[in-house]
This record gives structure tokens, C-alpha cells and sequence, in this order.
């Protein structure tokens, strides 16, 4: 697993604060089923994403990984607002 902080005081354009809910939601998001994200692969062998607190994110691994930063990182898997796509 790895536990990432993230930066306080980032605002979304309109205005509402950027959490580890929106992190969560991405994963839950990109990772179920029926969805559309087209990024799903992005996220294969993450086993959970879980809020530490409202600026702090673990993320768990099925199993150990050489490189863990395919997903939340980058064009391909940006963290994308709760808010906006629920």
C-alpha cells in the first residue's frame, strides 16, 4: 500500500474543495462493471482506496508492484470531481 497527502486548499473550477472523496470516487468509478472509463486498465490491481481523512488517501494493492503510479497520476488516469460526475 502507499498513503498519499494531498494538497489542501485546491478548489475544482466551481469553486468546491478537492478531497479524498473525489479520489475515491474516481477509483469506484473507473473500476466498476458497467461504467465508461476508458481508463479502467489504469487501475488493475488496486484493491481498495480508503479516505484517512479528508486530505489523505490509502491506496492497497492486490500485490506488490514495481510501479504503482499508473493510476491517479497523469493524463491517463487524472482524479476527476465527485461533484460533477455522480
Amino acid at each position: 500500500s502507499m498513503t498519499w497527502k494531498l494538497k489542501q486548499d485546491v478548489k475544482w473550477s466551481d469553486g468546491t474543495p478537492f478531497t479524498a472523496e473525489d479520489v475515491i470516487f474516481t477509483w469506484k468509478y473507473c473500476t466498476a462493471p458497467d461504467g465508461g472509463c476508458a481508463q479502467a486498465a489504469q487501475y488493475e490491481g488496486v484493491k481498495s482506496v480508503e479516505a484517512v481523512d479528508p486530505h489523505t488517501v490509502k491506496i492497497t494493492f492486490t500485490e506488490p508492484k514495481p510501479y504503482p503510479y499508473s493510476a491517479f497520476v497523469g493524463a491517463q488516469s487524472p482524479v476527476i470531481q465527485k461533484k460533477q460526475f455522480e
